[in-house]
């Protein structure tokens, strides 16, 4: 059985979208409005940070992306709320 790495906490200035706009659920829903309540966080910089385990864009692990598309509205609400969550603790890991 395989298990899920939990993604390492983040540090000040350690990941390369801390300084940039965040990703926000508003945001996403402005840019992709036929994607319904929980639209994709995706904001085209696929680059996944292997120190940290998750994407320097959209701020989701690669299991996150992995089941994005046949994901229901509850696990794609989760997924949310963590990406969120890990840019709160990077914003104020920074200060």
């Amino acid at each position: 059985m395989t298990t899920a790495r939990e993604p390492a906490a983040p540090q000040a200035g350690s990941h390369p979208a801390a300084d940039s706009q965040p990703v926000t659920l508003e945001a996403a829903r402005r840019r992709r409005p036929d994607q319904g309540l929980w639209p994709s966080p995706c904001v085209g910089v696929c680059r996944l940070d292997e120190a940290r385990g998750w994407c320097a864009g959209c701020w989701r692990t690669l299991e996150e992306i992995t089941v994005w598309r046949s994901a229901d509205d509850a696990t794609r609400q989760r997924i949310w709320a963590a990406l969120e969550a890990r840019q709160r603790l990077a914003t104020s890991a920074s200060r």
